[in-house]
């Protein structure tokens, strides 16, 4: 086991923790500051020995048996890529309601992008240095600060399908400073870059390319009627 740390600039009160552990196994890096997450990852994953790699963002919780329980069942069955349930978190390390997210026994390429989102969370992710290798690093581009992890799963798996584990092992952190998109013109823009790039990366299909964009007009605009809706029923008479 490896525990690389990787700020995105130097950060050196996470340096000097990492130095408090007295623990050889875990090192602290610093790349060149990137402002986005794919910066820092890519950064670790080339530093990194394993055969098996698995991510935890800065916010994020990992239960303590996560990575036992999916090495032992990625050796075991000889998968690839495997991911598991979450739960989320407040600040405080609290869960926040009773439903997990990324709650899927397994899922192909076409659920995966035929979702928009939120079938597998990055900091569940253990997968294979074949397939990594395999499909390459994550997209720097700055379009994609906020859903880099979904596009590389989407070049994931086009090689292999993702097992899930259904049990809560990682806290995903809900908090005001997240970078995920919170309107539903960034939610469209971050939709409009992630449809340019799977269809440049090969993952998706025409065909399959069209279902997706139908998707997030759909849901656009539901999401946009039950705004106005909303609006309508809390105007005063």
């Amino acid at each position: 086991l490896e525990l690389l740390v990787v700020a995105d600039g130097h950060d050196q009160d996470v340096a000097d923790f990492v130095s408090r552990l007295r623990d050889p196994r875990a090192r602290y890096f610093a790349c060149q500051f990137g402002g986005r997450p794919a910066v820092p990852r890519n950064f670790g994953i080339r530093q990194a020995q394993g055969e098996f790699i698995a991510f935890c963002d800065d916010d994020d919780l990992w239960h303590e048996s996560k990575l036992r329980k999916q090495i032992t069942l990625m050796i075991e069955e000889q998968l690839d890529f495997t991911f598991t349930a979450c739960r989320n978190i407040d600040q405080n390390g609290n869960p926040v309601g009773d439903s997990l997210l990324s709650d899927f026994g397994r899922v192909n390429k076409s659920q995966f992008l035929l979702s928009l989102g939120a079938m597998i969370t990055n900091s569940s992710i253990v997968v294979a240095r074949p397939l990594l290798n395999k499909s390459g690093p994550f997209d720097e581009a700055g379009s994609l600060r906020a859903v880099e992890d979904y596009e590389i799963c989407s070049r994931f798996l086009m090689h292999s399908d993702a097992v899930g584990i259904r049990e809560p092992l990682v806290g995903y952190r809900v908090h005001v400073g997240s970078i995920q998109p919170r309107t539903i013109s960034d939610w469209m823009r971050s939709q409009a870059h992630i449809q340019s790039k799977i269809l440049a990366n090969g993952s998706a299909s025409k065909l399959l390319w069209l279902g997706r964009y139908l998707r997030v007009v759909y849901w656009a605009a539901r999401v946009g009627l039950g705004r106005l809706a909303h609006k309508e029923t809390a105007r005063p008479l």
